[in-house]
């Protein structure tokens, strides 16, 4: 459920010698545009904004708590697509802005067929209020349907990077909302709707004012800051963009308020007395608790959302690391199906101990030895079904971490197994 956008044009002419331009260099070209749009509003826009494109598709990102727009080569023309009802309006005033510039600079004639174009009916009316309406009468439905279907610990509009534990009646982007809360909007009208709406989208105005900085802060640091002394660049880069979020949104005025612990916690960790042990799991953000990441293939895992983490081997293993613990995740898949006790026994001879309280469908052994050069311990765990294999190892130092892997492992879970 939500809204975007869906338009279609011819590829535009070109000097080769067939008079169509080529997929790639169009890319290229539309990559340009938005890119400039993307610096024109300037940080954290123009740090979260990337294009990939391969062979007959594009992506671009412009926020990261959006779907990224899709462009595709389809019937010898090019198709635009984005939904923008989970950022809200501002956000969808600027991806219309994307589709007016391709369209002068690039040649882009937009058209669109039945059950296309602008469902919120703003590319062309260019009603705001229209635009503001329909996302409010969008995010009220959402509501009643969250209310009547999903009820306690919905995502909504959440991403697919990870899922969180949700200790509210509902998660968003934003962070966590009461059951109370999401009530009133489900009955609301008029101007209290449009109210609880600009509540609720993090992106409300395009023109980036000193709520919509407030509200981008406080986004990162619900989904991106794990609240430990950062590694990496993208965990810097996330604590940076939060305060700077947080400062243009008081330079700026804002209505809304911005904790002063959290300001304080972020500073924190950028100084050397930054802590590195676990947070504790009150307080905004959802990577102080346990989340759950997709590995390769059809397998999840819960983790502690505060674990740094990384890929290895090409990208054929997930690592997730804090202090003296680390876990290395990678996953295959067999051709055909075969018992999974069966699947076990051949690619493990009958070593290592059985491994209880698994999820139907699954099996798994673990195998503990000592590592000589960390003078600690690693424990292999299997896990297999009928199609499928997880592979998990944990390192650690503590002989009694043992069973913070076991407890660890016995969350993985193989989707193609429900």
């Amino acid at each position: 459920m939500g809204l975007g956008v869906m338009y279609r044009a011819d590829l535009p002419e070109r000097g080769s010698s067939d008079g169509a331009i080529a997929v790639a260099e169009l890319w290229e070209e539309v990559d340009e545009v938005v890119a400039r749009l993307t610096s024109e509003l300037g940080n954290p826009i123009e740090d979260w904004f990337w294009c990939h494109a391969s062979g007959d598709r594009m992506w671009i990102c412009v926020v990261p708590f959006e779907e990224n727009i899709e462009l595709f080569v389809d019937a010898g023309g090019v198709v635009f697509s984005a939904k923008t009802s989970g950022a809200g309006p501002g956000y969808h005033e600027f991806v219309v802005a994307i589709l007016d510039e391709l369209e002068v600079e690039l040649g882009l004639a937009w058209s669109f067929g039945e059950d296309e174009g602008d469902e919120t009916g703003f590319r062309e009316s260019r009603e705001l209020g229209e635009l503001r309406r329909a996302m409010a009468g969008q995010a009220r439905g959402l509501a009643g349907l969250v209310i009547e279907r999903v009820g306690q610990g919905a995502l909504v509009n959440m991403g697919l990077d990870f899922r969180p534990t949700v200790r509210g009646f509902a998660a968003s982007p934003l962070g966590e909302w009461s059951a109370e809360w999401f009530e009133r909007l489900a009955a609301a009208t008029d101007a209290d709707l449009l109210a609880l709406a600009e509540d609720f989208f993090p992106w409300w105005n395009r023109a980036l004012g000193g709520d919509e900085f407030a509200k981008f802060g406080m986004v990162v640091c619900w989904n991106d800051v794990r609240w430990v002394s950062p590694v990496g660049d993208a965990e810097e880069l996330a604590i940076a963009t939060a305060l700077d979020c947080f400062d243009r949104a008081r330079a700026l005025g804002t209505r809304l308020e911005i904790p002063e612990l959290v300001r304080a916690e972020l500073k924190r960790l950028t100084s050397p007395e930054a802590p590195t042990h676990p947070p504790g799991p009150e307080g905004i953000g959802y990577r102080r608790r346990t989340v759950t990441v997709s590995l390769p293939g059809e397998w999840e895992l819960d983790v502690p959302g505060y674990f740094h983490d990384t890929v290895e081997d090409d990208g054929g293993t997930l690592v997730y690391w804090l202090e003296q613990r680390t876990i290395r995740a990678s996953t295959m898949s067999f051709e055909g199906a075969r018992p999974a006790a069966e699947r076990l026994e051949l690619l493990l001879e009958g070593s290592g101990e059985q491994l209880g309280d698994l999820p139907d469908g699954m099996v798994g052994a673990l195998e503990v030895t000592t590592d000589p050069d960390d003078e600690g311990f690693i424990a292999q765990v299997t896990l297999v079904t009928s199609n499928a294999l997880c592979s998990l190892t944990f390192a650690y130092t503590e002989m009694s971490d043992r069973d913070w892997a076991i407890r660890t492992a016995r969350t993985a879970r193989c989707r193609s197994t429900n």
